[in-house]
């Protein structure tokens, strides 16, 4: 039992808190600022799609389409036929509602910069460095607000 003490100890102190202590800071300051940003520049119901919904809505005081599907229980009927990413690039989370702004996490920041999705055009605003999301996903992930611009019709 000491043993098992001993070791639960040692990874705690050399595996998980700093971990969970540099995602806290990096997603508090990356998330935060998005969150700040749209409260001072955006008007108060344009709506944000988002899947980590909590810091970036509770910061931006606006309306939120919740992509994770936790609080848009209809996207989750969708997430149970085809997978997130083609849910983001098909623009199929459009039915759901008409965002103007758009925030996704990806490996590299702006990586959908200049991208169409639907009738929108991806325009990128700002970004930041997440660390980590936990354990399971160790590696940094990069956080961009995008403006969605209409496209023109031809």
């Amino acid at each position: 039992a000491a043993a098992q003490a001993c070791l639960a100890l040692l990874l705690t102190s050399l595996w998980i808190a700093p971990s969970t202590a540099a995602f806290s800071r990096s997603a508090g300051a990356t998330l935060g600022e998005i969150g700040r940003w749209l409260r001072e520049n955006t008007a108060e119901d344009e709506v944000v799609a988002i899947y980590d919904i909590g810091l970036v809505g509770y910061l931006s005081h606006r309306p939120i389409l919740d992509l994770g599907g936790l609080v848009n229980p209809p996207l989750n009927d969708l997430r149970d036929r085809m997978d997130d990413e083609e849910i983001l690039l098909e623009g199929r989370f459009l039915r759901f509602g008409r965002p103007r702004w758009l925030v996704d996490r990806r490996d590299r920041p702006r990586a959908l910069a200049g991208a169409v999705l639907g009738d929108y055009r991806l325009q990128p605003i700002l970004d930041g460095r997440v660390d980590n999301l936990g354990l399971t996903r160790p590696e940094p992930l990069w956080y961009t607000l995008y403006r969605l611009d209409p496209v023109p019709s031809r």
